[in-house]
């Protein structure tokens, strides 16, 4: 039996809680009967996380239970000064019965009666607080702490971060992992298990970071909102004011985006003396004041040279902008506290949109080196992530990215040349992309297969499509279950969210390729600009959007 259930609510008698407290803190260091201590362990909480609008605060615990066993879970703020270093209880449940799923019961506490070493911190509990209730306890602490402060200068609520001492208790139970408001889903081992244990968020201490907040929220999707997307600012927010906002991919493009999302998707590529800018095209003169031939791209030049270049607005009107390289980009998501998920622009042929034929890189074309050129596409593109995670590390900023991948994981480790720390691998996160076209059970393997290697290192899965009959929005059976599309399987098996781009037109003359290549956007053959379509979508609404208009689909957000 445990002994901080000695605080049954019917235990009015202060003389009793003090008792049944006492027993408790014995029961910490002495194992009673079969009840075990089988987690101990801190976490940070930042408390603007639990008071989001959109905060998920439900929690629970997963485990097996036998014999009337049962399993204890207890969240107290961290006091230095007590011996197990318990200040006040802000959130308990209990289960005595075997679940799959997240799940205990709460009791309900007379204020009188629960358990703390500081009653001080008490006097804004309700007078009977509900121990799942651990909005009300933060905030009772937050208040709390206003009451002791020196009141000489403005009190900010909600802006301190809470240390917090987690435990779980078992009697004849095996537990899996809790889940705590706030904190995230918990293992047995102290950690968040929605990160490899090589991943900063990985550590419940850095649970209240910033970065750990963005990561958690876009790793829990919530089908219980109609609309709880995740925006990823392509090429940050720009070319708005009638076209005369910030050019793409600029630290003020970034800055603008943050009104209305903390992720940032960007392009990268690498130039001809191997270092890696950002741009989402290889061509120039769309996106620079370039006057040389037509035929020049982005990996014919050195960086110093792209580094003379001034971009242009989407009027067309010339900026004070340079290119900017990976490493600045890094630099923004630091000074920013916010995350970017990374699209590689790795070597690829250009061809005629109309007539097929190879105009640029054409020892890239498959139809022309049918034997090299996917191997040197793939080489090219591992050179790219293996210079980005080495930058990223040189920074201490792994953490702050996520990269798209057409590939396995297999592939990426097998790519490493000797020599690479290949922990590096474990401490970014993945969004691996299927794209348009292809068959349905292939789809379903490529995420089967990203899962079961790399699950806790994936961020969420592109899903991408175009016409309304492809087969990503299709029905489908696997395993004997049948899914409504890709998006409900992704979610279904991985417990992540699917995503998309959803490519709405960025210019009068519709949406550019690497190449510059213009392309009107015709709905009736992709949909990807129809809102309306869109929102129709089974499990779409949990879907990562990429997207040059995340002041339009905020809107959209707001109204469904």
């Amino acid at each position: 039996m445990y002994k901080t259930n000695l605080y049954a609510k019917n235990f009015g008698i202060k003389f009793l809680a003090f008792l049944s407290q006492l027993l408790f803190f014995f029961s910490v260091t002495i194992v009673v009967g079969q009840t075990n201590q089988v987690l101990n362990t801190t976490a940070e909480i930042s408390l603007l996380n639990i008071f989001d609008p959109h905060a998920d605060l439900t929690g629970g615990i997963i485990g097996e239970t036998s014999n009337n066993g049962t399993i204890q879970m207890e969240v107290w703020t961290y006091d230095e000064s007590d011996p197990n270093k318990r200040g006040v209880l802000v959130y308990l449940l209990t289960t005595s019965a075997s679940t799959a799923n997240f799940a205990g019961v709460p009791y309900t506490y007379a204020k009188s009666t629960i358990p703390n070493t500081d009653v001080s911190w008490l006097s804004n509990y309700p007078d009977n607080w509900a121990s799942n209730d651990i909005k009300r306890a933060i905030w009772a602490i937050d208040k709390s702490r206003y009451g002791k402060s020196q009141k000489t200068s403005v009190y900010n609520f909600l802006s301190t971060k809470i240390k917090l001492r987690i435990f779980v208790f078992t009697t004849n139970a095996v537990f899996s992992k809790i889940k705590v408001p706030g904190i995230g889903i918990i293992n047995s081992s102290g950690g968040n298990a929605q990160f490899d244990s090589n991943h900063f968020c990985y550590n419940l201490d850095n649970s209240g970071d910033p970065i750990c907040t963005i990561w958690s929220k876009i790793k829990s999707p919530n089908l219980e909102q109609k609309s709880n997307f995740i925006f990823a600012a392509h090429r940050g927010y720009w070319g708005y004011d009638l076209g005369n906002g910030p050019p793409e991919n600029t630290p003020e493009a970034i800055k603008a985006a943050l009104k209305y999302t903390t992720v940032i998707e960007s392009d990268i590529t690498r130039t001809k003396d191997n270092l890696i800018v950002v741009s989402h095209d290889y061509y120039l003169h769309r996106l620079t004041n370039y006057s040389g031939p037509d035929t020049d791209y982005i990996y014919d030049k050195n960086l110093n040279e792209l580094k003379t270049l001034k971009l242009k607005k989407r009027n067309g009107t010339i900026s004070d902008n340079n290119f900017i390289t990976f490493s600045d980009i890094l630099d923004e998501m630091i000074a920013n506290k916010t995350v970017l998920t990374v699209d590689i622009k790795g070597a690829k042929s250009r061809n005629d949109m109309y007539t097929k034929e190879c105009i640029a890189r054409c020892d890239y074309d498959p139809q022309l080196n049918p034997t090299n050129a996917e191997r040197m596409q793939k080489e090219d593109y591992m050179l790219i992530l293996r210079k980005c995670i080495e930058e990223a590390n040189t920074k201490n900023a792994l953490q702050y990215v996520a990269f798209k991948v057409v590939y396995t994981y297999q592939d990426i480790v097998d790519a490493m040349p000797p020599g690479f720390d290949i922990n590096l691998l474990s401490k970014i996160l993945y969004f691996p992309i299927l794209q348009p076209g292809g068959d349905i059970q292939s789809k379903a393997q490529f995420i089967d297969t990203w899962y079961s290697n790399a699950g806790n290192k994936i961020m969420a899965f592109e899903t991408n499509f175009k016409s309304e009959s492809e087969i990503t929005n299709t029905s489908f059976r696997r395993g004997g279950k049948l899914y409504e599309n890709l998006f409900e399987y992704t979610y279904k098996v991985t417990g992540l969210r699917p995503g998309t781009y959803t490519e709405e037109a960025m210019g009068p003359k519709g949406n550019v390729d690497r190449w510059a290549q213009w392309n009107i956007k015709d709905i009736r053959v992709d949909v990807r600009g129809d809102h309306y379509y869109l929102m129709s979508i089974p499990y779409f609404n949990i879907s990562v959007l990429t997207t040059d208009r995340p002041d339009i689909w905020s809107q959209i957000q707001s109204i469904f």
